[in-house]
């Protein structure tokens, strides 16, 4: 396998759909919420997360608003990132009325880095396969006792990937890592969560 396969396939394998996928169940099953609220939750949440970002995306790229599935062209992202917001933020008020405290804590996280992100966008690129994924990996571990610190070993090749892919500079994958990490930890603990 070359080199490029494997940066490819670290990209796709470690991209927004798998992460928003095992998030949302890993969530869903470790806050507390009643089987109720799960069955609730769950496909409101996999609409409005998952399935209704990604036919976004896929529009924009069949109608060429979108140039490459990377999104590597700045101010092609401000719609996809802008439309994230939107999802996160409806989600997130979802779970406050549906879900628990816990729950909606995790979820207001979320939309705190996808509106970041957003914002950040509006004037520099940064990596949002850095911020997805150092976001996840805090996330999850942070709900299952951080008994998966061993995830973390996924960053370096995510970072390899994204660089040897030449979408993204240096600077912009430790800044998508540093804001994956610091704002869910600040809003855990700002809500006393930690």
């Amino acid at each position: 396998m070359s080199l490029e396969l494997f940066a490819k396939a670290i990209s796709r394998l470690f991209d927004f759909p798998i992460w928003a996928t095992v998030l949302l169940v890993v969530a869903l099953f470790n806050t507390g919420l009643s089987a109720g609220q799960i069955k609730i939750l769950a496909p409101v949440l996999l609409v409005v997360d998952l399935i209704s970002p990604i036919a976004i995306f896929v529009l924009l790229l069949r109608n060429g608003a979108v140039s490459d599935i990377d999104v590597t062209i700045r101010s092609q992202r401000y719609r996809i990132f802008g439309y994230a917001s939107l999802a996160s933020l409806l989600s997130t008020i979802v779970i406050y009325f549906l879900g628990n405290y816990y729950f909606f804590v995790l979820s207001a996280a979320g939309f705190l880095v996808t509106f970041t992100l957003f914002l950040i966008t509006l004037k520099w690129k940064i990596s949002g396969h850095m911020i997805i994924n150092c976001t996840g990996i805090f996330i999850i571990n942070h709900l299952l006792g951080w008994q998966y610190t061993w995830l973390f070993l996924i960053v370096p090749f995510v970072t390899f990937a994204r660089l040897y892919l030449k979408k993204h500079t240096v600077s912009q994958v430790l800044a998508g890592g540093a804001l994956g990490l610091l704002e869910p930890y600040v809003v855990l603990k700002l809500f006393n969560i930690i």
